[in-house]
């Protein structure tokens, strides 16, 4: 039975990262023995279906000790790093004790979406990113545009491998698009520049309502900025367990982020036949085909009235829209993710240390 600890520390926020981490986990094959070390009181624990060893931890130097100490005592076979705070201490942890104790841990590395800028803050996560990246056995990105990134502009000096994120699409079907209403899913956060929505409640009719499902940081300012501009059609829906209900809710997914790797709520959308409107960033367009299943629009020009345009665009072909949105879902089934997955277990386990 082979050994596997997976590490991610987001924070408590459940988000896609998370929810990949928790989809592999409870699909892979019975023969692996799974132990997963998250970020205290997040709801990737209540994901899970199988019975996992699960250490909570903060984010600190006191949690770094406490792994190096778990991948000393347990020895596991592999340790999947996923995202950039775990991706960072898990590597260093792993590598100290695969040196000081002479063990033979493979380390695989899963990158969740990039953002590339000249400042000197990200030129520091450049180089944390970079730090220790030979000594992966594997590194997975989550689409061929983090793989460029990785490459070309954080240094990795060595093969990256893409494997795309994957959904139960049969979830999807089935439901029904029997409303006018605009929707945004996702964290309400910098990143994925919800604020837009607030701008566009005021720029479409009064009946056209919409509906934001999420919770974060910019939640308590933009329902203030709701209240204090009067504006009745936007809804704030918090976080949904009820994914496929609040997809029944929505007859056009709008999302204006800032940076995004390849994001779960795009594949739900086309499965659920909803188009999206998205900002062209990250790996998006390798789920969205402009003017087929969605709209790309352009993050460097006037986002708000792109989207106005783009949703102008798509009720005049609705069906045809709806009709290529589930086809393309196809491509990213959670099948497909999985067994890309063990096959790469398998191949990094072939290797020798």
């Amino acid at each position: 039975m082979k050994n596997l600890v997976f590490i991610i520390l987001n924070g408590a926020e459940y988000g896609g990262s998370e929810k990949n981490v928790s989809d592999i986990i409870n699909n892979l094959d019975p023969n692996y023995q799974i132990t997963l070390i998250c970020s205290k009181n997040n709801r990737i624990v209540d994901r899970l279906t199988k019975n996992v060893k699960i250490y909570p931890m903060d984010r600190g130097l006191l949690s770094w000790i406490k792994i190096c100490r778990f991948l000393n005592k347990k020895s596991p076979d592999i340790v999947h790093l996923h995202a950039a705070r775990a991706i960072f201490m898990g590597r260093v942890a792993a590598n100290l004790v695969n040196f000081i104790g002479k063990k033979q841990i493979r380390i695989v590395t899963t990158v969740h979406g990039l953002y590339f800028s000249t400042t000197k803050s990200n030129f520091v996560i450049r180089w944390l990113f970079r730090f220790l990246s030979s000594k992966d056995d594997c590194t997975i990105a989550v689409s061929k545009k983090d793989k460029e990134l990785l490459i070309e502009k954080y240094g990795y000096n060595r093969n990256v491998n893409v494997i795309y994120n994957g959904i139960d699409t049969r979830m999807f079907k089935g439901i029904s698009h029997d409303t006018n209403d605009l929707g945004f899913i996702g964290r309400l956060s910098p990143q994925k520049n919800p604020e837009i929505m607030i701008q566009l409640a005021k720029s479409v009719p009064e009946n056209c309502n919409i509906n934001i499902y999420g919770e974060g940081p910019l939640l308590s300012g933009m329902k203030a900025e709701a209240v204090k501009n009067n504006i009745t059609n936007i809804h704030f829906k918090g976080f949904s367990d009820d994914i496929t209900n609040a997809f029944s809710n929505i007859r056009i997914l709008i999302s204006p982020s800032v940076f995004e790797g390849l994001p779960y709520t795009y594949i739900e959308s086309l499965a659920s036949g909803i188009p999206v409107i998205c900002t062209n960033v990250g790996g998006v367009n390798e789920i969205v085909d402009d003017l087929i299943n969605g709209i790309l629009i352009d993050r460097e020009k006037d986002i708000l009235s792109q989207i106005l345009f783009a949703i102008k665009k798509i009720s005049l072909d609705y069906d045809n829209f709806s009709r290529n949105a589930q086809k393309k879902s196809e491509d990213f089934s959670i099948e497909k993710m999985i067994e890309n997955y063990t096959e790469m277990y398998t191949t990094v386990m072939e290797k020798s240390k």
